[in-house]
């Protein structure tokens, strides 16, 4: 059976036995039965801090929240599919050095309006942040393997790309922002390649 966690006494002495730091009084979330994987977060949630220990946070786990807020601590390896797809009031989100997926719609009609990805995150899924229309900037890290289209409906203004191995890297799609900032050395590298081949302003970072 899957772990509700709610702030009463049940919930206290559940945290303080699995040593979970509770960030908020008003969080309400449902872990997976080991406690590695947020399954459902309450729609009222507004500001998350997600457990010590998770490593996952689940399927459309906060799908249609109200959350604005949320900080995913170390340990947390995957994003999946619709994560946080539809929360349209979310604009502040924490990503952890730890991850390494974000799935598909992770990030789908949000509130974000620009957004580091940290360095380790090796896929990029599908659609993961389409119709994000507040999203403005975003970056990129050198370790992306793997990045299928991921702003369908997105007008970015900044984008930051750390990656030199484009030939090694999986891409589908295209990106279309107003300045794409590159590695220093691989202009023409990014200029040449179909992925980026909209974009007007690419500039070489020094």
């Amino acid at each position: 059976m899957p772990i509700s966690l709610f702030l009463n006494e049940k919930f206290i002495k559940f945290a303080h036995e699995k040593a979970i730091k509770v960030e908020h009084m008003n969080e309400k979330l449902i872990l997976s039965e080991d406690g590695k994987a947020v399954l459902e977060a309450d729609h009222s949630i507004i500001h998350a801090v997600i457990p010590e220990g998770v490593t996952k946070i689940g399927k459309d786990s906060f799908n249609g929240s109200q959350i604005s807020s949320v900080i995913i601590p170390e340990g947390v390896e995957e994003i999946e599919f619709g994560a946080f797809r539809n929360c349209f009031k979310l604009s502040k989100v924490q990503l952890p050095n730890s991850l390494r997926v974000l799935g598909q719609q992770a990030f789908a009609a949000t509130g974000l309006v620009s957004l580091h990805i940290p360095e380790g995150v090796t896929e990029i899924g599908l659609a993961a942040f389409f119709n994000s229309r507040a999203l403005r900037s975003i970056s990129i890290p050198s370790t992306v393997e793997k990045i299928i289209d991921p702003f369908v409906a997105v007008e970015l203004h900044d984008a930051y790309f750390y990656v030199r191995d484009l030939d090694r890297l999986e891409m589908g799609g295209y990106i279309d922002c107003e300045n794409l900032y590159v590695p220093s050395g691989m202009l023409e590298a990014y200029k040449q390649h179909p992925f980026f081949g909209k974009i007007e302003h690419i500039i070489e970072m020094e």
